[in-house]
């Protein structure tokens, strides 16, 4: 019988739109065997516990990653554990949630042409797991003081990748009969992108990326990973799993805040542990659990991102979760300087700086001062709501000292790296595991002019 880690989701077993819906949220409860009978990929029997590529990883990007390698016919094993049903123990992911701004507009360019080249995927990715919805398509609308060069550099972005958009006034009609619901001062410009833009569920396109990538012959480890060190003997690498060990001759680490663990990046010239120059900083939102009157009137409501002199906030639309309850999320910060009320409201700038202090932070679930002020900041930017509860998370942002990625080689050994998302990455992650899984397999693709390599190469600290 199969080992009970080794589980397949799309493999002998019919998954349609519909099974797919019925079993949003239940941790892959469709599961088949430890053998993989697709087919697809050239992926051998995941029992023989010998991989070309091993993922550690099963997040956003690591789940792309996967993807994109197996379809290219490597034997590759995806591993990492699914959520946890509560914040009990030591392993959490930032995309343990049901809403993620997705757009194409994006003041920075870079980042912008990650997410084009990701969102342009999205039917692919759906298609391939058998029809997993992750996507909602209600548009995106950005904020922000008329002629500030966030608008400028937003709108410029768009044309240059010819991703249709309007910009509005805030005072014009326009504005107010498609956004009536929102209270926007005078002298603000909208960014509005009406298709392939709204919001993304983490949570379901892991589920789709790591159905597609098993469809395509990859196997799915869904254990944590204790520990990654050199073969000594066969030559490559060993993950640890409390199960199993896994041989790989490559090894693609992808696990976001717990890059530093201690235990996962053997970079060093004899296999020593080596750590990246990352910082992990606190991050939180409010939800508002709507009643029935405030879901209505929002129903048209797109993903917001709103910014001014003293804040930024990003507000997602009534998006209904696995409790049932249908909520309004505000993320977002209060800026430096005079007009910062507080130093609470900074989620986005507290450093967690040790493994343990980011597990105590998820398990918080944030600052109740910043929550309050959040709230505040809601209801300010959206007037009469009437909740009937707040809900208060907490999550972790992983940023680099280039705002970009880390996607590249540690050393010449077949150890690399795809981390730092620098709180942008949900949108983008299938473009920022697509350019780890080439760099795994033939080095930065050949021809790519858009995106430079030296961008995003990972950054070894000195000890």
């Amino acid at each position: 019988s199969p080992d009970p880690p080794f589980m397949s989701y799309g493999l002998g077993v019919a998954i349609t739109k519909t099974s797919m819906k019925q079993s949003k949220h239940s941790n892959f409860s469709c599961v088949n065997s430890l053998t993989n009978k697709s087919g697809g990929g050239g992926g051998a029997s995941s029992s023989s516990k010998n991989f070309d590529v091993a993922v550690v990883g099963r997040g956003l990007c690591g789940a792309a990653a996967a993807r994109h390698l197996a379809k290219a016919g490597v034997r590759v094993a995806l591993v990492g554990p699914l959520e946890q049903a509560a914040r009990s123990k030591g392993v959490f992911g930032a995309h343990h949630d049901e809403g993620r701004i997705t757009r194409k507009t994006d003041p920075d360019d870079v980042w912008a042409l990650l997410a084009v080249r990701s969102i342009d995927r999205y039917d692919e990715i759906n298609r391939e797991s058998g029809g997993v919805q992750f996507y909602e398509e209600v548009g995106h609308l950005a904020v922000a003081p008329r002629d500030s060069d966030t608008v400028r550099e937003r709108v410029g972005n768009a044309r240059a990748l010819d991703v249709q958009c309007e910009r509005m006034q805030s005072e014009s009609t326009a504005f107010k009969e498609n956004f009536p619901y929102l209270d926007i001062p005078p002298q603000y410009d909208g960014v509005y992108e009406r298709a392939e833009s709204g919001f993304v569920s983490a949570r379901e396109l892991v589920q789709a990326q790591a159905l597609a990538a098993q469809a395509h012959g990859a196997s799915l480890v869904e254990e944590e990973v204790v520990g990654v060190h050199r073969d000594q003997e066969g030559g490559g690498f060993v993950v640890q799993t409390p199960s199993h060990s896994l041989r790989s001759q490559k090894i693609l680490v992808a696990v976001g805040a717990s890059s530093n663990r201690g235990n996962l990046l053997p970079g060093g010239p004899n296999g020593e542990q080596v750590r990246l120059a990352l910082s992990t900083r606190t991050a939180q939102t409010v939800h508002f659990v709507l009643n029935s009157h405030d879901e209505h009137r929002l129903r048209n409501m797109p993903s917001i991102i709103y910014k001014d002199d003293h804040c930024w906030a990003y507000l997602l639309p009534p998006i209904k979760y696995p409790d049932g309850s249908v909520r309004l999320k505000l993320g977002g910060a209060l800026m430096r300087g005079a007009q910062a009320t507080s130093e609470h409201l900074e989620p986005g700038k507290r450093e967690l700086v040790t493994h343990d202090d980011i597990v105590a932070w998820y398990k918080s679930g944030g600052e109740a001062t910043a929550a309050e002020e959040m709230a505040a900041l809601l209801n300010q930017l959206i007037p009469g709501l009437q909740p009937l509860g707040q809900i208060n998370d907490s999550c972790a942002t992983t940023h680099t000292p280039t705002g970009r990625p880390f996607v590249g080689a540690i050393g010449s050994d077949g150890l690399f790296v795809c981390t730092g998302g620098n709180g942008l990455a949900a949108k983008s992650s299938d473009e920022i595991g697509r350019l780890a899984a080439l760099c795994v397999l033939e080095g930065w693709p050949q021809g790519e002019v858009a995106l430079r390599r030296e961008d995003f190469l990972p950054i070894v600290l000195d000890k």
